[in-house]
């Protein structure tokens, strides 16, 4: 259920809704695009791809390393599990340590994708964890200020000043 809400809004974040709506078909994301469809979440990026360039990457390394942080995402990524998100969060932490993006220094859908399906746990986390991760809080923090993004998701607030 996730898959399609997070691709629900990168539709919508970047003006595609007449492409189709993804729904839920036997647990796979599926979207119907002219009678046919399209099933499982890389095939439904390419086909979004096809419409809006940008979507997936520019560069070679770009496009990349958008597809490898969509399968972390949705192949690795377990948030049900508090040890784990940790150690996940670690991951994606010393990615960013020295780009402003997932893909490099564009928002790509991965940054779309990421942004929606780690929002619940990011905004349930204290001032104290989302400093163990810098770099993450800084992307987080940079991504959210889009309003069409967050898409009506509340601000997460974070700490300016270490208090403790």
């Amino acid at each position: 259920m996730a898959e399609v809400e997070t691709l629900t809004a990168l539709i919508d974040f970047y003006g595609l809704k007449k492409e189709g709506k993804v729904v839920l078909n036997d647990t796979i994301p599926t979207m119907v695009v002219n009678k046919s469809k399209v099933e499982g979440v890389m095939p439904i990026l390419s086909h979004l791809k096809s419409k809006s360039d940008k979507i997936l990457g520019t560069s070679n390394l770009e496009k990349a390393l958008v597809r490898q942080w969509i399968q972390f995402q949705f192949g690795c990524l377990d948030l049900s599990d508090k040890k784990d998100t940790d150690l996940q969060f670690r991951k994606l932490n010393e990615n960013l340590s020295n780009k402003s993006f997932l893909g490099g220094e564009n928002l790509t859908a991965a940054d779309v994708l990421l942004f929606h399906g780690i929002h619940e746990v990011f905004s349930e986390m204290t001032f104290q964890d989302k400093d163990k991760f810098v770099h993450l809080s800084r992307w987080f923090r940079n991504v959210q200020q889009d309003p069409k993004l967050r898409r009506g998701k509340p601000v997460v607030a974070f700490s300016r000043s270490k208090l403790y």
